[in-house]
């Protein structure tokens, strides 16, 4: 990317949030202050995990007591290495110190107090990074763009190209709302390290009682498609259930960053134009399909695969949609008890009578019992990290007896990888349009 050109003048930080239908907001408002309460709490979890040497974090003086106790509960060094201004929401900069006016303390949590406090005074970034657990390459691109050029935005440094896939743990559009991936500012959107450690403050989460469904509900905020655009020292964020308007580098022409997916959240607004979909209005028909013939064919094939396998107990479904699959399996072996797991409320709120439904991503799932039967798209497994895959396949093997592994569109290869160590080939089932495997666990139940 060429130099970039700024305006010269500067907007006062500020940040307003505009919703796109008070469903929107009643869903997922609690969410977001849900997981922004606890982002400092977690930042420190990965202290004690032992993913990072230090944490540097604002602790308002009405916090500072029960932070002290924590440190000292978990014999952890702590230092106070500075004061900052209070403000009331997310900033670009921090706010200077004023004597009488509210302010924050700028607190070291690590095993090297005396080092950090060195490094911090000498304004050693480098070594200011390495001890708080940020790549290199974060830590020399923040330096360049925000200490030596002076950006207070560094999101148009990050992205290479207009259109970028998005890989969630990178994602820190929504920051000044307390939704991101990491803790740091990414060099990049497509950098690995950041990634690497995106994936385990994630894999902390949904290790730890109590943060399991915040996990779960970031992932869904962090991968759905959004768009950032700015113009004139007025930044905006668009998505499907919100927009940030925020104050920003004053950038004479206007400039638009997208990224893509195909995840959706729940209580998206319906629209032709990027970020928005063309949403399905009947929730009859939710499941991902065109038409009802086009569902009715792919459920036949699944009914198919299962007329010799004897069927009977409970059956789970992940990724039930509203369960028509479900009846369909119970009407071919009536000795069956359905069960389906679906992350979107709309379709578990109208999930068709006679399916238990529990609302939560697969991944997150923690209501587990024990199953005849599981069915699982084998395309889900290659959505998320190998890690969050291998252990999905865990947890069903101890569960259930049985798994049915199933794809409607392109196969792709690798499933030995997830199923190997855990399950034993009983059938392979293809033709044109579709394919299945039914597998048998090695863990006996």
């Amino acid at each position: 990317m060429g130099k970039l050109e700024r305006l010269d003048f500067t907007i006062p930080d500020f940040l307003r949030t505009v919703w796109v239908s008070e469903h929107a907001r009643e869903y997922w408002e609690p969410k977001i202050r849900s997981i922004s309460a606890s982002w400092h709490a977690i930042e420190r979890l990965t202290l004690l995990q032992g993913m990072r040497p230090g944490v540097l974090q604002s602790v308002t003086p009405e916090e500072l007591p029960d932070v002290q106790n924590w440190a000292l509960a978990k014999n952890i060094p702590m230092a106070i290495v500075g004061l900052d201004g209070a403000t009331e929401s997310y900033g670009n900069a921090s706010i200077p110190y004023v004597a009488g006016e509210r302010f924050t303390y700028r607190v070291y949590f690590g095993l090297e107090p005396e080092k950090f406090i060195d490094a911090w005074k000498a304004q050693a970034d480098l070594a200011i990074g390495h001890m708080l657990g940020f790549p290199d390459c974060c830590t020399a691109s923040f330096v360049t763009h925000w200490k030596k050029e002076g950006w207070r935005d560094l999101t148009i440094h990050s992205y290479g190209q207009p259109l970028q896939r998005n890989l969630m743990y990178n994602n820190v559009l929504l920051r000044h709302i307390g939704i991101r991936g990491v803790f740091h500012l990414p060099c990049s959107v497509n950098c690995q390290e950041s990634v690497k450690i995106g994936a385990k403050i994630i894999g902390v989460m949904m290790h730890t009682e109590g943060l399991m469904m915040p996990a779960d509900w970031l992932q869904q905020l962090l991968v759905m498609p959004m768009e950032w655009t700015s113009l004139h020292g007025v930044a905006m964020v668009t998505t499907p259930i919100l927009k940030t308007i925020y104050a920003s580098d004053p950038l004479p022409t206007k400039a638009t960053l997208r990224l893509d997916s195909e995840l959706y959240p729940a209580h998206g607004a319906s629209g032709n134009k990027f970020p928005f979909q063309n949403v399905v209005t009947s929730r009859l028909f939710f499941n991902g399909f065109k038409s009802k013939s086009d569902m009715s064919a792919a459920h036949s094939f699944i009914v198919s695969v299962l007329s010799d396998a004897k069927v009977h107990g409970k059956v789970l479904d992940l990724g039930c949609g509203n369960g028509i699959l479900l009846k369909r399996i119970q009407a071919a072996h009536p000795n069956t008890k359905l069960l389906g797991v679906d992350s979107n409320t709309a379709v578990i709120e109208d999930i068709v009578p006679g399916v238990i439904p529990y609302c939560s991503d697969i991944f997150s799932f923690r209501e587990w019992e024990k199953v005849d039967l599981v069915l699982l798209s084998s395309q889900r497994l290659f959505e998320v990290d190998p890690y969050k895959g291998t252990a999905l396949m865990e947890v069903i093997s101890q569960y259930s007896k049985r798994l049915l592994l199933y794809n409607y569109g392109e196969w792709r290869e690798g499933l030995e990888y997830y199923t190997d160590p855990y399950f034993t080939v009983v059938t392979a089932v293809k033709n044109d349009n579709y394919r299945a495997l039914l597998l048998e666990s090695k863990h006996a139940i």
